[in-house]
Parts: structure tokens; C-alpha cells; sequence
């Protein structure tokens, strides 16, 4: 029998979960306030691309201020397990330095849905407003819906560091974070939309300075943090031999197709958005090369979102990806998916038309529908005969 003054025995679903960072830069490069973590249910949005940042992300990208991030996030009702991750009281107390590598330990239970996935956001140092974080809310699951740890084990490169679009990039001395800012929310309002950050001035304050001569975080292969998340006594599930399957849906009002094989995602567009309908796997995409092995012949499929006519554009270009970037008009949400570059045993070509009157992208494996789209004025093929990529097809 227990004795009542005994305590209780810690539930087997509590969890001590280790976020670090890295800072990645090089000598004179970027330093990162303190890093804010927040776990939950997939349902907080830290930022959206091409829409004015919140108030709290405002404070946050202009002055590594959290305390209002914080607030939203637990009013979001999406989580309630956040905090920050600071520097070690180096050169810079609180500031993650270059070459710096620090750590936290959060306490989060997986049999809850708030604490499947991690987002994560920071200020950049120096700059007026230029923050990173991630748009994506389940781009970094740490559980899955069975409470298996996952973890995680990503980079951040410079050409993510992101614009909060609230503060004129002047790089004044009196309004730029880590040089000589007196205090908090002096710059000139821009009264802008989050955008990715288009570097500091070649010729400007911050790149002139000797302490950042090396600051120039649009370089080629830059990189500005490794984040890795790591549980006591958890390895993290190793991931299920499974077919990465595509479902394809079909937007009724507006006519259009989109993508995901994110079962997440099409659960949640099954239940909330009834003008979605989903018509099943279209097709089955390469499993995610694995680092350290030979990924040759598989690329990213990248996904964007355009604001303004809301379709999505799927692209394994690099050129035509770092196009839609520059394009204001488009949300990058990361990689959907992958695909083969070439033909492949047990593959099938994955096509590409554009309808100019929608000003959208179709895409099928469907040789028939190939057809039908050859047939019809309104459809151009596009790419090499009018082939994406490469796909398997799926079980019928």
C-alpha cells in the first residue's frame, strides 16, 4: 500500500526534451538574440510571407524581445510549453555568438497533441528587423500521433533569414540592434509585410563595420544556425519503410488542384475546408534522401503559395523556385515532397501543364489525362515533353 506522503510515481508521457543551437556563422558574421521554442498542435503560425507580421513578432524581429511572441502564442490555445534559449554570458550575455552552441530542456508530455510539433524564431544581429523562424507550423514534428519521439536535426541557411517588413532597413546606428540602439523600437515604421531579407547594404553601416565584415548572410553556402532536438533515454523512431504517398485534392470554387503528403494536412483540409475534396493518392513521391547517403538522382519538390490567386506551384527548378522567392507574389513553403529526376525501374513520368485563363499548374501521371490535356487549347505542356519529374504510380 502507498503511503499518501509518498509522491507520486512521474508519468511514463512526461518527457525531457533538449533543443541546442549552433550558431553557424563565420568570424565577423551574424549573431542570434535568444532563441524562442514553443511546442504544439500544428495550429500556431508564427509568420505568413507577403502579411504584416504580428505585434508580437514585430518586438521580437526589431529587438529580440519575446514577451509579447510569448503572450500569443499561449493565447493561441495551440501550446502552453515556451521559453528561450540564451547565450552563455560570452562577449555578448544572452546573445547566441558566432561559434556558439547552447542548450535548453523543456518538459513536455507526448501523450498530448500540444506537444507534436516545434516551431522556433530569433533575431538576427545586427539589423533592424531581419528575424528567422520557421512559416511552416508542422515542418518540424517532434512526436508523431502516437506520442514516438521523432526529433530533430535541421540548418538554417541565410537565404531563410526573413524581413519583418515593420522597420526601414536604414542600418542607423541609432535604430540597429547591436550597434549603438538606445533603446527599444527607434527605427523608422516601414508598415511592410514579412518578406525574405534582401541582405545588408554592400556598401552600408553593418558590412563596413570590421566587427562584421563577414556579415553578408546572402552569401553563397551561408549558414546561420544548426537547431537539434534530442530527448534522455529516447532514440528517435526510426522512420517507417513506407510509400511516401501524394493525395491529390480538387478545389471546387476554384477550380484548382493541390498537393500534400502531409496526413496532417489532409485531415485537417478534410475536416475544416468542404470546398477541398480529396480524390485520393495520386501518385507516390522518392523516399527523403537520408544525409549521408547518395541522394543523386532524387530532388526536393518546392511548394509555393501564391497570395494572389491562390494556387500552388510545385517545382524541382532551382531557378524557377528562387524566381517565385523574388516574386512577391509568392509564399515559399518549403519542400512538399520528393521526386526522380529521371526515369526509373517501376517510375512513370509526372506531367506539367500551365492554363493560362487560370494562371495555374496541373499535374497528373495519368498518361490518359496527359492526353486529354494535349487535346484541349487550354493546356500547354511544360518542361522536357511536358514531364515535371518522376514518380511511381499508385496502387490502384
Amino acid at each position: 500500500m502507498r503511503n499518501d506522503d509518498e509522491p507520486l510515481p512521474p508519468s511514463p508521457d512526461l518527457v525531457e526534451v533538449t533543443v541546442t543551437v549552433e550558431n553557424l556563422s563565420p568570424e565577423q558574421g551574424t549573431a542570434l538574440t535568444p532563441l524562442w521554442v514553443g511546442f504544439h498542435d500544428g495550429d500556431f503560425d508564427t509568420y505568413d510571407r507577403n502579411r504584416p507580421a504580428s505585434a508580437g513578432l514585430e518586438s521580437l524581429a526589431e529587438d529580440g524581445d519575446t514577451t509579447l511572441f510569448s503572450e500569443e502564442f499561449l493565447n493561441s490555445g495551440a501550446g502552453f510549453v515556451e521559453d528561450v534559449i540564451v547565450g552563455d554570458g560570452g562577449a555578448n550575455p544572452g546573445v547566441i555568438d558566432v561559434g556558439e552552441t547552447t542548450s535548453f530542456t523543456f518538459t513536455v508530455d507526448r501523450s498530448l497533441a500540444s506537444s507534436r510539433y516545434l516551431n522556433y524564431a530569433a533575431m538576427v544581429l545586427p539589423s533592424n528587423d531581419g528575424f528567422i523562424a520557421n512559416g511552416d507550423p508542422i515542418a518540424h514534428e517532434i512526436f508523431d500521433q502516437d506520442g514516438n519521439f521523432l526529433g530533430a536535426d535541421f540548418t538554417v541557411a541565410g537565404n531563410e533569414v526573413l524581413d519583418a517588413g515593420t522597420e526601414v532597413n536604414d542600418e542607423a546606428e541609432n535604430s540597429t540592434a547591436f550597434f549603438s540602439q538606445a533603446e527599444p523600437n527607434t527605427g523608422e515604421i516601414e508598415n511592410g509585410l514579412v518578406t525574405t531579407h534582401p541582405g545588408f547594404d554592400p556598401d552600408g553601416r553593418i558590412l563596413s563595420s570590421s566587427d562584421f565584415t563577414n556579415a553578408d548572410f546572402t552569401a553563397e553556402d551561408y549558414q546561420i544556425a544548426r537547431i537539434t532536438v534530442t530527448a534522455d533515454g529516447f532514440e528517435p523512431e526510426a522512420p517507417e519503410d513506407d510509400d511516401v504517398e501524394v493525395y491529390r485534392f480538387f478545389n471546387n470554387d476554384l477550380q484548382l488542384e493541390f498537393y500534400t503528403a502531409n496526413e496532417f494536412e489532409r485531415d485537417y483540409l478534410v475536416e475544416n475546408f468542404p470546398q477541398y475534396q480529396l480524390q485520393g493518392v495520386s501518385f507516390i513521391a522518392a523516399d527523403e534522401p537520408v544525409e549521408g547517403e547518395d541522394i543523386s538522382g532524387v530532388d526536393p519538390v518546392y511548394r509555393f503559395f501564391n497570395t494572389s490567386t491562390g494556387v500552388h506551384l510545385y517545382t524541382t527548378s532551382d531557378i524557377e523556385k528562387d524566381a517565385a522567392i523574388e516574386n512577391s507574389n509568392y509564399s515559399f513553403e518549403g519542400i512538399a515532397y520528393y521526386g526522380y529526376e529521371s526515369e526509373q525501374e517501376g517510375t512513370v513520368p509526372l506531367y506539367r501543364f500551365y492554363n493560362e485563363s487560370l494562371d495555374a499548374h496541373f499535374y497528373t501521371p495519368s498518361s490518359e489525362t496527359k492526353d486529354i490535356y494535349l487535346e484541349s487549347p487550354d493546356y500547354q505542356p511544360e518542361g522536357e515533353n511536358g514531364i515535371a519529374f518522376y514518380v511511381e504510380p499508385a496502387e490502384i
